[in-house]
């Protein structure tokens, strides 16, 4: 579950901005303060 949530929330950035590529340790970080 863990992995989904993050995973979730970096397609959905990504999708957001295709032109932002995100690496993806920091796409994980924003991703749990997001949910957090």
């Amino acid at each position: 579950n863990l992995t989904d949530m993050p995973m979730k929330g970096i397609r959905q950035v990504r999708r957001d901005r295709p032109n932002y590529s995100i690496p993806r340790l920091p796409a994980l970080a924003l991703t749990r303060t997001f949910i957090k």
